[in-house]
């Protein structure tokens, strides 16, 4: 070989190094998409939650714990989502004189709530008087965790009121509509409540439209002060609610009422409030993240009032007032009072507000609340159960749908924040699953939250799109023009060292 041709073998091995050490590698580090470990194995082994809770039955003697126990104990065992803990007993020579003593429900609560301690996640069912049942209820509760049932009640009813109150078929069709939509055997109600939020803004607007006829004034922060506030402090482990308040002057609901002159007084119908509430630039007007309830307060202007609204039978509703799903709720106020009665309204918000977080979940042929607080712990209870499951039925189902996006297509981005909020989502559902068991349900929910909120924070992460809408023609197309020069000496240089092979 002379040395011409020397030189040019050795270059040829050079510049097949050169490209096949350093200029391949190189390529192929910078060109990959960059995707984070996830824990795919994990995700897709996620478990439904089961909530622990112990549920003790009293009854006036044994053969009546004979009889109603095994049927509420099949009952409420039949729910996917409760391990329950079900106990019974005849009652004690205390909780006789408490059966004996007391002329009505409300008088055997206060009673009942001495005796028996108020543990969270727990219920009592003591048999009562038949007499103190004035309707057809079978079932009645009150300040505590106990709950009361008529004695002599037909079993069965009496299950059907209990799940009602614990509220184990809601909570199934919860889970099922968030992770199946199509199979949602609730729709309306589920439909009708916010879903489950870390916090929530409660906006309370008074709405006067003619302020040059009629202008009152309402003492607002007093009245959330004493109606609302002892509310949002009771229920504060689920959502941490901000409350503002704003005047409306020169604007009315879009409303068409029509006269009756033989009461005297303008009248809608449920048909007539439907297209009424068209005035969210209006309400909205601060910014936030947060959910938002809308609680409005409307003075008829002078031609619309006296204003009735009128139910299905066509009867006058006696709160004049009326629910938008998932907004919130008006008042119709007729007054010429120069003060407003702030009782009157926060009572008929608070009974809304009720409403729109699912508090009337409950069947009320079956089941009588004998309690005048607007919030009692068994309900609280059943909404931190609520939370439990919608938090980690959605925390499930993004993670699981992200999972298999990721799965899906491989060029999408996986940064170390979208990981690190991943496994903190698994971790905590984890957790979750261990609280729920405990039967903690503050501590469940806790959990839940965390799961919820970083797993949406992953799903929803500005970088998943980073490479997503960069297709394999735009590839070639950039490559091509850099690595067909490249190709052509690299074939050249290979050929060399082959030829050389072979005549040696």
């Amino acid at each position: 070989m002379t040395k011409p041709e020397s030189w040019k073998l050795w270059a040829a091995w050079g510049y097949t190094l050169v490209i096949l050490g350093i200029g391949l590698p190189v390529w192929w580090l910078t060109t990959t998409v960059y995707r984070a470990n996830l824990p795919y194995d994990e995700i897709q082994n996620l478990q439904e939650p089961k909530i622990s809770m112990s549920v003790l039955l009293i009854s006036t003697d044994a053969q009546d714990d004979h009889k109603v126990g095994p049927v509420l104990q099949k009952a409420l065992g039949e729910s996917r989502l409760f391990n329950l803990d079900f106990r019974s007993r005849v009652r004690s020579d205390t909780e006789e004189d408490a059966y004996i003593a007391f002329k009505s429900l409300q008088e055997l609560d206060q009673r009942l709530l001495q005796l028996h301690d108020s543990l969270q996640n727990s219920l009592v069912i003591f048999e009562a008087p038949p007499l103190l049942f004035k309707g057809p209820q079978v079932l009645a509760f009150g300040q505590g965790r106990t709950l009361m049932y008529k004695s002599g009640c037909d079993p069965d009813k009496l299950a059907t009121a209990v799940k009602s109150v614990i509220g184990t078929g809601i909570l199934d069709n919860i889970a099922t509509a968030i992770m199946s939509p199509s199979k949602d055997k609730n729709p309306s109600w589920t439909l009708r409540r916010p879903i489950t939020a870390p916090s929530l803004d409660v906006l309370l607007s008074l709405m006067i439209p003619e302020p040059e006829k009629y202008k009152p004034t309402w003492d607002i922060e007093k009245a959330v002060e004493e109606h609302l506030q002892p509310t949002l402090d009771f229920i504060a482990a689920l959502y941490k609610v901000s409350v503002k308040s704003q005047i409306l002057y020169l604007t009315s609901l879009s409303l068409k009422p029509t006269f009756n002159p033989d009461a005297g007084f303008n009248t809608v119908t449920r048909d007539d409030l439907g297209l009424s509430i068209n005035i969210g630039s209006q309400l909205s007007s601060h910014v936030s993240s947060s959910q938002t309830l809308n609680f409005l307060t409307y003075i008829p202007t002078s031609k619309q009032s006296p204003l009735k609204i009128l139910d299905k039978q066509g009867q006058v509703l006696d709160t004049n007032a009326f629910l938008v799903p998932r907004w919130g709720g008006v008042m119709i106020l007729n007054t010429n009072q120069t003060v407003l009665d702030m009782k009157v309204i926060m009572n008929t918000f608070l009974t809304q507000f009720r409403d729109l977080l699912g508090l009337d979940f409950y069947d009320g042929d079956l089941v009588l609340k004998v309690s005048n607080q607007v919030i009692c712990p068994t309900e609280r209870d059943f909404l931190l159960r609520l939370g439990c499951v919608e938090n980690l039925a959605v925390s499930r189902m993004t993670m699981q749908s992200l999972s298999h996006l990721l799965t899906q297509i491989s060029n999408i981005v996986i940064n170390e924040d979208v990981s690190k909020e991943v496994f903190s989502a698994v971790d905590n559902y984890g957790r979750a699953l261990k609280q729920a068991e405990k039967g903690d349900l503050e501590s469940t929910f806790e959990k839940s939250q965390k799961s919820f909120i970083s797993s949406e924070k992953a799903f929803f992460d500005d970088t998943l799109l980073a490479l997503l809408y960069f297709p394999e023609d735009q590839k070639y197309a950039i490559y091509i023009p850099l690595f067909l020069p490249v190709a052509i000496s690299f074939y050249g240089s290979l050929t060399m060292i082959w030829s050389s092979f072979k005549s040696q």
